[in-house]
């Protein structure tokens, strides 16, 4: 990322949608509610280029923007610290098959119990 991006105004508008559907938030990594405008900036370095703020990132305001960039970035810290211990590890899990298998089980039993539930 260049510097003339950290160090540029980052403009957030609203747009109208039609997808009703909860978005992450770029700066908490909270999620919108299902609204039918959305509060969004672009961003023409970053993969896919338009990013969401949700409704609790526009009530802080802009002021709390850089503290809330900065707790989400030492989660994402962590969470890559995590994620590399966790890919030192040896990985025992069971197959595709086996969780299908597990799936079809539950599914079955779970309609034997609404059967008996209802009296179907």
């Amino acid at each position: 990322m260049s510097d003339e991006i950290i160090r540029s105004e980052i403009r957030v508008t609203h747009r109208r949608t039609n997808v009703l559907t909860r978005w992450p938030c770029f700066i908490c990594a909270g999620w919108t509610e299902k609204e039918g405008v959305l509060a969004r900036f672009e961003d023409v370095e970053f993969p896919h280029g338009e990013h969401v703020v949700c409704g609790e990132c526009l009530k802080a305001g802009a002021d709390a923007v850089p503290a809330r960039l900065e707790g989400e970035a030492r989660r994402l810290d962590y969470r890559a610290a995590v994620l590399r211990a966790y890919a030192q590890a040896r990985w025992v899990m069971p197959t595709y098959e086996e969780w299908e298998t597990a799936v079809v089980k539950a599914d079955e039993w779970l309609d034997r119990t609404i059967g008996e539930a209802t009296g179907a």
